[in-house]
């Protein structure tokens, strides 16, 4: 199962049913100290960590997001919430579900 990181603004529900209910390996970034830091310190973390990480901020994200997704550095996978999704809870945990189970090794992936 991969490790999943889920950024401050993840519906804090979806990691919830994701973790309780499915037994989903996925931390919050508020969990580990994370809360209002600057987003290379987030990616960073997920990174040295193994972790996935999780986000629907990311047209604030610096361009290590962008260099992920254009294949210029290794990563570990990003899982980018649309706007439209964004409170839909629900479709969020069960992606989650999904994609604990993928190997997302340099790969972006949209919900």
């Amino acid at each position: 199962m991969t490790p999943i990181l889920a950024d401050e603004d993840v519906d804090g529900r979806a990691v919830k049913i994701a973790r309780d209910q499915f037994g989903i390996d996925i931390i919050r970034a508020i969990d580990v100290g994370l809360m209002s830091v600057d987003d290379p310190i987030v990616c960073n973390f997920a990174q040295d960590r193994g972790y996935v990480l999780i986000t629907g901020n990311f047209q604030d994200y610096p361009g290590v997001i962008i260099d992920w997704a254009g294949g210029i550095r290794e990563h570990n996978g990003v899982i980018i919430i649309n706007k439209k999704h964004r409170n839909n809870f629900v479709l969020i945990a069960r992606k989650l579900v999904e994609y604990a189970f993928l190997n997302l090794r340099n790969r972006v992936e949209w919900i």
